[in-house]
């Protein structure tokens, strides 16, 4: 039980817990690895008191691994960007496109063999939910449906039209995936931002059997007061038919693309309109 995940920690823990109570060193581990986040005045003292903590303990640090402390940096396979902490309050993730690419190409030998197992599929779906955890608001994590469904219920192990129209979504989302910002700490005065939630609605024929589809865009908007309750507010609109176009004529659902407009998509003039928005951070 040597290699088991919980005695491959205990050593890592330990220089964590003895660094944060006797260095008071911002550190943290995953597995073997260690990420330090310090002043820029405090230089490399920090990865210096770590790596002298364990060559005390026994086990030095392998230099072949060591990365200096700069304002940007890649981590477990995600860039970290802390250079506009000071500044503007903003931490950057996002994931390195290695990762992107290699779930893309285990999708599309899948695709070309026309197979994917349970076992293929889940390390994908694992993958992916990787990826998508630093990426906004996860995106995109709907749209491994199909692969949740051939991991614990498909027979059939062909690589069927409903991955295939994931396949091309993916293709889209992960060459330009959005980083994931995170607020660091408040400024006094500060006023809570504004939430905006989106969905959308999708139908791709009419009553008669013929196709036209439609779709609704929808906002729920939650205004912060500081005199009061949030003011709330509602639109919903159908997206142009210009726009419903550019996707596949074809394909039985385009929810998935109709909510990704809803999300990305520039805010409607109704929306802008709003006038207990404006002036408001988001």
């Amino acid at each position: 039980m040597t290699a088991a995940v919980l005695n491959f920690n205990r050593f890592p823990k330990l220089m964590v817990a003895m660094s944060r109570s006797l260095l008071a060193l911002a550190v943290d581990q995953y597995f073997d690895d260690y990420m330090i986040v310090d002043l820029r005045a405090a230089g490399c003292s920090g990865q210096d008191s770590l790596s002298f903590l364990h060559s005390m303990a026994g086990r030095p640090f392998d230099s072949e691994k060591h990365q200096s402390m700069a304002p940007v940096n890649t981590g477990l396979g995600v860039h970290i960007d802390v250079s506009a902490v000071h500044d503007d309050g903003v931490l950057i993730v996002s994931s390195k496109w290695h990762r992107c690419l290699s779930v893309l190409t285990m999708l599309r030998e899948a695709a070309r063999a026309n197979f994917l197992p349970p076992g293929a599929a889940s390390t994908i779906h694992g993958k992916l939910g990787f990826i998508l955890s630093t990426a906004y608001g996860r995106v995109g994590k709907a749209a491994a449906q199909p692969l949740v469904q051939r991991m614990w219920h498909d027979t059939d192990y062909a690589f069927t039209s409903q991955m295939r129209h994931m396949l091309e979504f993916f293709e889209a989302l992960l060459p330009d995936l959005p980083a994931l910002t995170i607020r660091v700490g408040s400024s006094q005065g500060d006023e809570p931002p504004i939430v905006v939630y989106t969905d959308a609605s999708f139908r791709a024929t009419a009553a008669d059997g013929t196709r036209q589809p439609v779709a609704e865009l929808g906002y729920h908007v939650v205004v912060p007061r500081s005199d009061g309750p949030p003011t709330l507010l509602y639109h919903s609109h159908r997206l142009e038919q210009d726009a419903l176009a550019a996707f596949s004529s074809t394909a039985a659902t385009l929810i998935m693309q109709c909510e990704i407009a809803a999300a990305t998509g520039p805010p409607t003039p109704c929306v802008l309109r709003m006038g207990a928005v404006s002036g408001q951070r988001g």
